[in-house]
């Protein structure tokens, strides 16, 4: 069996093989772009040592603890207290990124804002281009939302902002291919993953149950007049 000639490839497989390249490239440049002392950067802030605690503790064998609280209004009785009050899986991706690396818990995270960027730009492409024939369009579309300057100062900072976007993005990339094979389970998982990097996407769930219906509506009617 020979392998197929670049040739051979279709125009759409080509287009995503360029944008995958060229997302690649931008992904690299932002990961040799992070300083060595990446925790005295503008996008590192309160949140982020607080959440680089997280990372470290779990690093440490101490699980969900932080020994500092800036967020009085929880007022602890004592230190170190229980991490209750975010959800859990950016300082887990921090902490294994920094364990298989061996970086820095502060690089690490850096290093999943800057691949949460390229994430976003594949989704938001994959969704553009369920509506649009063009990939290229497609894709000048998810750069146009995805460096927007709000989107992309979040994507440039250590925090959980960057990472939810992404994969709630993900999310609705699956969700609008609904009811293709394996879709909803795909939806189902990101959307999960989505609301354990931050609680706040719950918000979006009345749109997303009306979609759904909507799409599923749609679908039985297209089935039955078939």
């Amino acid at each position: 069996m020979t392998e197929a000639s670049p040739a051979a490839l279709s125009p759409r497989l080509r287009g995503w093989l360029v944008i995958l390249a060229i997302v690649g490239c931008y992904t690299a440049l932002r990961i040799a772009l992070i300083p060595d002392f990446a925790e005295y950067t503008y996008g590192f802030s309160h949140d982020s040592a607080y959440l680089a605690i997280i990372a470290r503790n779990l690093l440490a064998g101490k699980g969900f603890v932080n020994e500092a609280q800036w967020i009085v209004f929880l007022s602890p009785a004592s230190l170190p207290m229980p991490y209750h009050n975010g959800n859990p899986l950016f300082p887990v991706l921090v902490a294994a990124l920094s364990k298989v690396t061996g970086a820095s818990v502060f690089h690490s995270g850096f290093v999943i804002s800057a691949m949460s960027s390229a994430v976003l730009l594949l989704a938001l492409t994959s969704i553009a281009a369920v509506y649009v024939r063009s990939l290229t369009r497609a894709f000048l579309l998810a750069c146009a939302a995805g460096f927007f300057p709000a989107i992309l100062s979040d994507s440039l900072g250590f925090g959980t902002d960057g990472l939810a976007t992404a994969i709630f993005f993900s999310f609705v990339a699956a969700l609008v291919r609904l009811p293709r094979r394996g879709m909803p389970i795909a939806a189902g998982v990101l959307f999960g993953l989505a609301w354990l990097t931050r609680p706040n996407v719950v918000l979006a769930l009345p749109a997303v149950l009306l979609f759904v219906m909507l799409k599923w509506q749609r679908a039985g009617v297209l089935r039955l007049a078939g």
